[in-house]
C-alpha cells in the first residue's frame, strides 16, 4: 500500500476538522452527540421529568448537566437564524 502526502489544501481542512473549527461535534463526547439529534421539546420535557423526581444519583445529575448543555447549545443555535433570518427579510422588503 502506497501512503500519498497531503497537499498544503488537505492539511488544513484536517486541522479545521480536528480542531473543532468545521465540526463543532467533532469534539463532542459521543452521550452528548446522541442528544443533539433529538429535539428540543423531547429534551426539555426530559429535564422536566427528571427534575421532579426525589433523589438523584450522580449519574442522573450528570445526565441532567448534558441535557441542559445541549439546550442552551441548541436555543443559542435557533435564536442566531432567526435573527438571520430577520436580517435577510429586511433585506429583500429593502429591495
Amino acid at each position: 500500500m502506497r501512503v500519498q502526502n497531503m497537499n498544503d489544501e488537505q492539511q488544513a481542512e484536517v486541522a479545521e476538522v480536528l480542531t473543532g473549527e468545521k465540526y463543532p461535534l467533532a469534539n463532542v463526547p459521543m452521550k452528548e452527540r446522541k442528544l443533539h439529534v433529538r429535539s428540543l421539546q423531547s429534551l426539555t420535557n426530559e429535564v422536566y421529568n427528571m427534575s421532579l423526581k426525589g433523589g438523584r444519583t450522580k449519574s442522573v445529575r450528570n445526565r441532567i448537566a448534558r441535557l441542559e448543555k445541549v439546550i442552551k447549545f441548541k436555543t443559542e443555535l435557533f435564536e442566531e437564524a432567526m435573527k438571520e433570518n430577520e436580517r435577510t427579510s429586511r433585506t429583500s422588503e429593502n429591495t
